[in-house]
């Protein structure tokens, strides 16, 4: 029987849109649900859609399940975790719910890592694993407290809001006589009129449902590593790792935000790494692990969680690295296969890097230009069918992978063999 997977977003972030075409294409029969105008609705790939509605957000994940009934939950942003973790103590109660209950945890892991994984202060725990560093993380609720940890642990530093990402609630705090100033600002955005100018602008008026049921996010401060972003995206499954794939950023799209452009590596620490936390909390589905490379050392020092699909969960890379297809086989009951030899390959990933720079290099040939032709739809979405010749599209049928395996293999000068 085919297996079923339900995509959950609420952002208007590509990577749902990019992972309904990677799970299509590892033979999955895909649903999502998404808030109205999400380009995922208006995809030829998923065999149905759902509406999100932010003022009854576990009504609609629960409705999304109950018409899809999906093997395998794929939450695609850190508000919709939440919320599945909400979906899933309220399920636990009526007994016609139980089997909401073993879907969640089947998608997403044990209960008892719920609360983990929410809070970036759980970091502090999790760096006495082995083959684990990370950088002292803390929750702070005064500035009293903030000048204490400043006293103690020395800047620079970063202050953070807890279930943001894509750096929107990131301060980065340098100089002791700005630490009040810098508290203060952090105070201000996770106050509600604070929330309610961001909902505006960013048109979430999610954000103002989420201040009313969640209350105001907690602050958290974590020492700073000097060095280079990288990332690491995991399938796995009752707390062990199926496929992994390692990512170095080239260029990111703001200062503190996501990445552009990646350069795929081996990534050994960051996998080690990644391998035991998934270990220790009993992880399932995908998960996302953000590093910084330390500068002087090389060493791998994770400084994030994301306890659902990040931007490259979608890059399918052959044996071991290829997420979605990981996935099938555990549901099937079926071995993994052994991972094949990892070439190091710069990407493009689309929509970000056109969106950061429409004359960019990485999109004239000096890398792989992540760009889903079969989805004409989802090009028109951000102003890329414009550039593009009617043969163009109808010779791009071929899946993603197909495209970006040929393009490595045909000795692209960036791709060499990292093997050990």
């Amino acid at each position: 029987m085919t297996p079923r997977v339900l995509l959950a977003a609420t952002l208007e972030w590509p990577n749902a849109a990019r992972l309904a075409i990677a799970f299509r294409d590892a033979g999955f029969v895909v649903f999502a649900v998404a808030p109205v105008g999400h380009p995922v609705h208006a995809m030829g790939t998923p065999q149905g859609t759902f509406l999100y509605r932010a003022h009854r957000p576990v009504d609609s994940l629960r409705r999304a399940i109950e018409m899809s009934r999906p093997d395998l939950i794929v939450p695609c942003d850190d508000r919709v975790v939440r919320r599945l973790h909400q979906l899933h103590t309220e399920a636990a109660r009526p007994r016609d719910s139980a089997w909401i209950v073993a879907l969640i945890e089947r998608s997403l892991g044990t209960p008892a890592s719920f609360p983990i994984v929410r809070r970036r202060d759980s970091l502090a725990a999790l760096a006495a694993l082995e083959n684990v560093r990370a950088p002292r993380t803390d929750s702070i609720r005064k500035i009293s407290e903030f000048r204490r940890w400043v006293a103690e642990h020395g800047l620079p530093a970063m202050l953070k809001l807890d279930g943001t990402s894509g750096g929107e609630a990131v301060i980065p705090v340098s100089n002791p006589a700005t630490l009040g100033r810098a508290f203060l600002g952090m105070q201000l955005r996770r106050a509600g009129l604070s929330r309610l100018r961001l909902a505006r602008r960013n048109r979430d008026v999610h954000l103002l449902f989420d201040y009313l049921s969640d209350g105001a996010p907690g602050i958290s401060v974590q020492a700073h590593v000097p060095g280079r972003p990288a990332n690491c995206a995991v399938a796995c499954w009752c707390g062990d790792v199926l496929a992994a794939t390692a990512v170095e950023t080239v260029r990111l799209k703001t200062p503190l935000g996501a990445s552009s452009v990646v350069r795929v590596v081996e990534g050994a620490q960051m996998k080690a790494a990644a391998r035991a936390i998934v270990r220790h909390l009993g992880l399932s589905g995908m998960c996302g692990f953000d590093f910084m490379l330390d500068d002087a050392s090389g060493a791998a020092h994770l400084i994030e969680i994301n306890p659902r699909a990040t931007q490259i969960n979608h890059l399918r890379l052959g044996a071991g690295h290829d997420l979605p297809a990981a996935l099938r086989l555990a549901l099937e009951g079926l071995p993994q296969p052994v991972p094949a030899p990892v070439a190091e390959v710069d990407i493009a990933l689309f929509p970000q890097e056109w969106s950061r720079d429409r004359n960019s290099p990485h999109l004239l040939g000096t890398g792989y230009d992540d760009v889903p032709y079969e989805e004409p739809e989802l090009l028109r979405r951000y102003g890329y069918a414009a550039r593009l010749s009617s043969p163009v599209l109808e010779a791009s049928v071929e899946t993603g992978m197909a495209r970006l395996l040929r393009f490595v293999r045909r000795g692209n000068p960036r791709a060499r063999s990292t093997a050990r």
